[in-house]
C-alpha cells in the first residue's frame, strides 16, 4: 500500500492506525530472517470417499510482524485492529496432500486459503483464522461392515522446497482439543485424532495427522440384520416338525431360498474390499451351509429309517452305539442334554439277544411273573424301536448343533453392529 500524499480527514484513531501502518507496507517482504509461526488446527468436518479422506480444517495462526507495530499513546490508546490477510504478509503454510494417485515428485501443495480475518495488536502480534480442505490417504477396513473403519493420514506444514526460513510449531493442549469445533458428518464420524511432529534437516517443520473414522450404515444394518434373524428362526422352527414331514422339507427349502436371495443382495450392496471377509459375509455363508444341511437331514432320516411294515434288522454298530450312550457317563450326559426320556433312551436288545437271555436264564416257577414282564418289555422293543431312537437322537443332536451355531453367529453379528460408539464431544470446552 502506497501512502497518499494528501490524505483526507481521518475521522477515527482506528482508521489512522490502519492508514499509517499500511503506508508503504510490502506484503511480499518477510518481517524477519526467521519467522516463528504457531499453528493450531481444529477439525471441522471429515469423511472418507473410497480410500480418500476429505477433511475441513480450521487453522489458527500466530506470528509477530515488526512492520505492524505502533504506539497506542499516539492513537487514542488503540490496542488492536482487524485487517484482511490480503493487506499483510502471511506465512506460506500449506496442506500437502497425501492422496495415493499423486506422485512423490509432483506432490501438490495447497496453500491455506486467504483472505482471512487477522487480529493485529500494537506490538505486532498477528492472529489469523481461516479454513482449508485437507486430503489424505486411508486404509479402509470392511471387516465389521456395514460399519466401516478407516485410518487416514494427512500432512500440514511449510513447503520445504521454497520456504526454509519459517519455523512452524503446532500447538494444541491435546489431540482431543482439536475436535472442539468438530461437526459430525451424517455418515462418517471421527473417533480419534493422533498427531506427530517432524523436524527435517533444513529446520523445516511439519505435522502429520492420523484420523480414525467409522461409518455406521444404520439403514443397511437394519435391512441385513432383520432377514438374518428371521432366516435363523425359520431354520430352527423346522426342527419342531416331524422328521418325515413334507412341511418340514418345504420349510427348509424356503429357508435355503431366502438365504440365497439375501446373500445375493448382500454381495450387491457390499463395496469392493481387500482383506478378510466381513463378519456379515461369514454369517450368511454359514447360514446358507446350515440351511442346506437342514434340507439333507430329513432326506437322510427318511432313507435311513424304514417306513415299511416289516422293519429290517438294524446294524450291530447302531446297537453298540446306543448301548454306549445308555451305559457310559459321557453318553448319559449327552442324552440328558438332548432331553431324551428313559423310554426313548432305554436298553434296546441286539438281534438274538432275547433268545440268548432266554436260553441262559430260563425262569423258575416262582419267577414266572417277572419273566413274563421282561418278555413283554423285549417284545415292545422290536427292530422299529432302534430306528426310532436313531431318528430322534440324530434330529435332536442336529437341532442343538444348529441352535448353538445360529446363536454364535447372531452374537458375533450383533457385536459387529454395536461395537462402535460415537465420541461424546460434550466434555470439550
Amino acid at each position: 500500500m502506497k501512502c497518499d500524499s494528501s490524505p483526507g480527514p481521518i475521522t477515527s484513531a482506528v482508521k489512522k492506525v490502519h492508514s499509517d501502518i499500511l503506508c508503504e507496507y510490502d506484503t511480499a517482504l518477510q518481517p524477519g530472517p526467521v519467522v516463528d509461526v504457531t499453528v493450531e488446527l481444529f477439525v471441522r468436518r471429515a469423511k472418507v470417499v473410497k480410500t480418500v479422506c476429505r477433511g475441513r480444517e480450521g487453522p489458527l495462526q500466530r506470528w509477530t510482524d515488526r512492520f505492524l507495530q505502533w504506539d497506542p499513546a499516539l492513537y487514542d490508546n488503540v490496542q488492536d485492529i482487524q485487517l484482511s490477510s490480503e493487506e499483510i504478509w502471511v506465512p506460506p503454510i500449506v496442506s500437502v496432500s497425501t492422496l495415493p494417485w499423486e506422485r512423490e515428485d509432483d506432490n501438490q501443495a495447497e496453500a491455506l486459503p486467504w483472505p482471512a480475518v487477522c487480529h493485529v495488536r500494537h506490538d505486532g502480534a498477528v492472529t489469523c483464522s481461516s479454513a482449508f480442505d485437507m486430503g489424505g490417504a486411508c486404509v479402509v477396513s470392511f471387516f465389521y461392515w456395514p460399519h466401516t473403519e478407516a485410518s487416514c493420514a494427512a500432512f500440514v506444514g511449510t513447503d520445504f522446497r521454497t520456504d526454509k526460513n519459517i519455523s512452524v510449531s503446532f500447538y494444541n493442549e491435546s489431540a482431543q482439543a482439536e475436535l472442539s469445533s468438530y461437526i459430525p458428518d451424517s455418515n462418517w464420524v471421527v473417533t480419534e485424532v493422533k498427531r506427530e511432529s517432524f523436524t527435517f534437516s533444513d529446520d523445516m517443520n511439519a505435522m502429520t495427522y492420523q484420523f480414525q473414522l467409522h461409518a455406521r450404515g444404520a439403514l443397511i444394518m437394519t435391512s441385513l440384520l432383520g432377514p438374518a434373524v428371521v432366516l435363523s428362526l425359520l431354520m430352527l422352527v423346522s426342527f419342531c416338525l416331524p422328521a418325515h414331514s413334507y412341511c418340514r422339507l418345504g420349510l427348509c427349502c424356503c429357508s435355503v431360498f431366502g438365504t440365497a436371495l439375501a446373500s445375493s443382495l448382500l454381495f450387491e450392496t457390499l463395496p469392493p474390499y481387500n482383506g478378510p471377509d466381513p463378519v456379515i459375509v461369514k454369517f450368511y455363508s454359514g447360514l446358507l451351509a446350515l440351511s442346506a444341511i437342514a434340507i439333507i437331514l430329513p432326506l437322510i432320516i427318511n432313507i435311513m429309517v424304514p417306513q415299511s411294515r416289516k422293519t429290517p434288522v438294524a446294524p450291530r454298530w447302531l446297537y453298540s452305539f446306543q448301548s454306549w450312550l445308555t451305559n457310559s457317563l459321557p453318553g448319559k450326559i449327552w442324552l440328558h442334554l438332548l432331553f431324551m426320556t428313559p423310554h426313548q433312551s432305554g436298553d434296546i436288545p441286539a438281534p438274538g439277544q432275547w433268545e440268548e437271555d432266554r436260553s441262559q436264564d430260563e425262569p423258575r416257577q416262582d419267577d414266572a411273573p417277572s419273566y413274563i414282564r421282561q418278555r413283554e418289555k423285549y417284545d415292545g422293543l422290536g427292530p422299529h424301536r432302534i430306528w426310532s431312537f436313531a431318528s430322534s437322537f440324530l434330529n435332536r443332536s442336529m437341532f442343538c448343533l444348529f441352535l448353538f451355531t445360529s446363536v454364535s453367529f447372531c452374537l458375533v453379528l450383533v457385536h459387529s453392529m454395536t461395537m462402535y460408539e460415537d465420541v461424546d464431544f460434550g466434555y470439550i470446552d
